[in-house]
C-alpha cells in the first residue's frame, strides 16, 4: 500500500490559504460595521459592507442582492422606526480560506421601552459568508435567522 505524502510546496499552499489573524480581525470588524450601521440608520454604510454581488436576508421583511438593492431595501426597513434599537453581537465562528470563509454568530436585539427597562425583542443567527474583493472583506451573503422571539 503507498502512502502519500505532502509536498514542501502543499503545506506552503495550505499555509498561505490559511485564514490569517489579520483576516480574522479584519472579518470581525465587518461584524461590527454591519451592527453599528443598523443602528445608526446609515444605508449607505450599512450597503458597503457587502460585495458587489452580495445578499442580504433579514429574517422578516425583504432584503436585497447589490449594494444599490440593499441600500434601498435597509431604507425602507428602517425608515419609519421609532424606537431606539441595539443589535448586540456575540463573538463569531470563522472558518475558511484566505479568500473565502463562514462566519456564525449570535445577535440579541435591544430596544429602548418608554418608561420601563429595555427589552430583548429578538435573538438571532447570522449566517453569514464573506468574501475578499479588492484586498478587503465582505459579505457574500448574510442570512439572518430568528431563533428567539423577545417582548415587543
Amino acid at each position: 500500500m503507498a502512502v502519500l505524502r505532502k509536498s514542501h510546496c502543499d503545506n506552503l499552499m495550505a499555509a498561505d490559504d490559511a485564514l490569517s489573524v489579520a483576516d480574522r480581525l479584519e472579518i470581525m470588524e465587518l461584524l461590527v460595521r454591519y451592527t453599528w450601521s443598523l443602528d445608526a440608520h446609515d444605508a449607505d454604510a450599512f450597503a458597503a459592507t457587502f460585495a458587489p454581488h452580495g445578499v442580504w436576508q433579514p429574517s422578516t421583511g425583504t432584503g436585497g442582492q447589490g449594494p444599490a438593492a440593499i441600500r434601498v431595501a435597509f431604507a425602507a426597513r428602517v425608515g419609519g422606526q421609532t424606537r431606539k434599537l441595539r443589535h448586540v453581537s456575540g463573538a463569531p465562528i470563522i472558518e475558511g480560506t484566505a479568500e473565502r470563509c463562514l462566519v456564525r454568530s449570535l445577535c440579541q436585539v435591544v430596544a429602548e421601552v418608554p418608561g420601563g427597562p429595555c427589552a430583548t425583542t429578538q435573538v438571532a443567527e447570522y449566517h453569514d459568508t464573506c468574501v475578499k474583493v479588492d484586498g478587503h472583506w465582505l459579505f457574500e451573503q448574510k442570512l439572518v435567522k430568528t431563533v428567539l422571539e423577545g417582548r415587543t
